[in-house]
């Protein structure tokens, strides 16, 4: 195992290497080899990427050679190499995907809040009572409380997923209460207080939120997805918004881990064509499919008018997406932005800002 650090030796970039003592680690007939700065600069030379001057080298340094070159060479969704040619056209790159995660965050944080606010409150009016146990009792799903004209396998998924989420959420309670958290470990420690779901809420995580909202009775699922203006029509199963909320997991957890976003590499699957139709009527846009950043930018625009947003406030985060991506292309050669920027994004945004 290695470990390396940058010094500077005669005003040059190296590294140096710093080894675990060799009872961690087994004998081993030739060592890993490794490149300093100079040696990265001359493989990127090689691979006919142009690199000079302090701050290019800087950048080089602070973006790392994976995460910088190697992680943004290539355009995922269509697997396409981006042409670089110039390490600036790859530190103008980076800091496009960066700037877009800090539009996206707050958004991100403000929509999560809410869902963790909004579903514990309609499972708490639809149980009458609003503890751990009574949710666990009414709202959700197991094999009785299920639609019971539904096969037997089908049914025995659900008790599946009831015993799942029981332990998931068991685990979650244990955590917080293994790290002394006050709000479980006040309820937790008193002796005749049930767990309040508000208080459990606020130790879980999306994805823990999405799962409880996908395995409860479906009145709890139609009281949340009227909160979001989701028409029956539409969404005669209800399960339209937990379907949202895992293409909004998605890009959130990919924003939190400073992932790269500008090619949403980090999509796992598609959602149904219906919600999709859903998304592209919001927009008064001519497809939707979750296939660029911009899509995701009006998934949270979505989101945030259900959410009461102001037409104006929406405006001004598509226009930061537009802008940013202005301020990109003007950095770019028309090469290396056929493949990393989207066509016609200045009339799509347009298309939703008039729609909103």
């Amino acid at each position: 195992m290695q470990f390396f650090n940058y010094i500077v030796i005669e005003g040059r970039y190296t590294l140096s290497r710093y080894e675990w003592p060799s009872l961690f680690e087994k004998p081993m007939e030739e060592k890993t080899s490794y490149l300093n700065v100079d040696g990265l600069v001359e493989h990127l030379h090689e691979n006919g990427i142009s690199i000079s001057g302090d701050e290019q080298i800087r950048d080089l340094i602070n973006f790392g050679y994976y995460h910088g070159y190697k992680g943004y060479r290539s355009f995922k969704p269509t697997k396409t190499v981006v042409p670089f040619a110039d390490f600036r056209e790859i530190s103008a790159t980076i800091r496009y995907d960066s700037e877009l995660k800090a539009i996206l965050y707050p958004k991100l944080m403000f929509i999560e809040t809410a869902l963790e606010s909004i579903i514990p409150q309609k499972i708490a009016e639809v149980t009458k009572s609003g503890t751990l146990v009574s949710m666990m009792n009414s709202a959700i799903e197991n094999y009785q409380r299920c639609d019971q004209t539904l096969p037997r396998s089908k049914k025995t998924e659900k008790q599946n997923n009831f015993f799942r989420l029981q332990k998931d959420l068991e685990n979650s309670i244990s955590r917080a209460y293994s790290k002394d958290n006050p709000i479980i470990t006040h309820f937790i420690n008193n002796s005749g207080r049930d767990l309040p779901i508000w208080a459990l809420f606020e130790i879980l995580s999306l994805g823990e939120v999405e799962t409880i909202l996908k395995d409860s009775v479906f009145d709890v699922r139609e009281a949340v997805s009227e909160v979001f203006g989701i028409e029956k029509k539409d969404d005669t199963n209800r399960d339209f918004l937990v379907v949202m909320m895992k293409q909004l997991r998605f890009l959130r957890n990919a924003v939190a881990h400073n992932d790269i976003v500008y090619d949403i590499r980090f999509k796992r699957n598609d959602a149904p064509k219906s919600v999709y139709e859903l998304l592209r009527r919001f927009g008064g846009l001519p497809s939707f499919q979750c296939e660029s950043i911009f899509e995701y930018f009006v998934l949270l625009s979505w989101f945030m008018k259900q959410l009461g947003c102001s037409k104006e406030e929406i405006t001004d985060f598509l226009r930061s997406y537009e802008k940013a991506t202005d301020d990109y292309k003007q950095k770019i050669p028309s090469a290396i932005q056929d493949v990393t920027v989207l066509k016609d994004y200045n009339e799509l945004v347009s298309k939703v800002i008039l729609n909103l």
